[in-house]
């Protein structure tokens, strides 16, 4: 059974003198317990709007999620505090979803806090809990005691993951999570996310225009064009057979750099 059950949903935003955009439409895709989805298109195709519908952030205006079987589109459902503990979001700027007049172990201490998590704990059990948290995701516990500003964007990225971490989640949404890194940050950022889910069990959605990474880290892949969800399977059947021309336009405009160095030699 899937964890996570997106069907037919819709998300539009209003537009001034025009009709409304419609960013998602019609979407229905799953993700189960251990398993990573990517989810790929160009600019625009409403691949951030579809994962920030599903954390909450934006409101659909049509179709159903559902979390372990239970449907959680309405806001007024009474278990929503505790699918937004269980369904956590990595955002793309790491550096700008952290408080920068906060440091590390003040932010993880408030999610926490936030969320009931540490109410009656002392002092010493929070700062023990929040040298865990870093720990679990290669960080010394000496950056419980920095700033954003003093952190390396992959060490941002890192922390964004440790207050992910500190709610329990069963499912992480990753958007675009390693786009704004230096290539061998990536590779760190993208490794640590494969580690913790098998490591904790985790339902990953990946988000990227990337397809290198999607191809390396995903089971799965969902292409999107213009709100639209125009293909889905298995990753290496996209990636070797795609069906729809957008997905096999989508690939061809990869670069291929052995292929560039045959023709020059050529």
């Amino acid at each position: 059974m899937p964890l996570l059950e997106i069907e037919d949903l819709e998300v539009q935003y209003a537009r001034a003198g025009g009709p409304p955009v419609k960013a998602v439409r019609g979407v229905s895709l799953h993700v189960a317990a251990g398993e990573t989805l990517g989810v790929v298109g160009e600019s625009g195709c409403g691949k951030s709007t579809l994962a920030k519908a599903i954390v909450g952030l934006v409101r659909p205006c049509g179709g159903r999620i559902r979390y372990d079987g239970v449907e959680v589109t309405q806001r007024a459902w009474a278990g929503r505090e505790a699918y937004c503990r269980r369904v956590q979001m990595v955002f793309q700027d790491a550096t700008g979803s952290l408080n920068p007049r906060m440091t590390v172990a003040a932010m993880l201490d408030e999610v926490r806090r936030v969320h009931h998590l540490a109410a009656r704990e002392e002092r010493g059990q929070s700062a023990v809990a929040i040298t865990r948290l870093l720990a679990q995701v290669g960080l010394p516990a000496e950056t419980a005691g920095a700033y954003p500003r003093e952190l390396s964007g992959g060490q941002c990225q890192r922390v964004s993951l440790a207050r992910c971490l500190a709610l329990e989640p069963r499912v992480l949404v990753a958007d675009e999570p390693v786009s704004a890194l230096d290539v061998s940050v990536q590779a760190r950022v993208l490794n640590l996310l494969r580690e913790l889910q098998q490591r904790l069990g985790l339902a990953l959605m990946l988000v990227s225009h990337d397809l290198a990474v999607v191809r390396t880290v995903c089971d799965r892949v969902c292409v999107m064009h213009n709100g639209v969800l125009v293909e889905q399977g298995a990753v290496r059947t996209i990636f070797e057979q795609p069906a729809h021309p957008y997905t096999q336009a989508l690939l061809a405009a990869v670069p291929d750099v052995d292929r560039a160095l045959q023709a020059r030699e050529a």
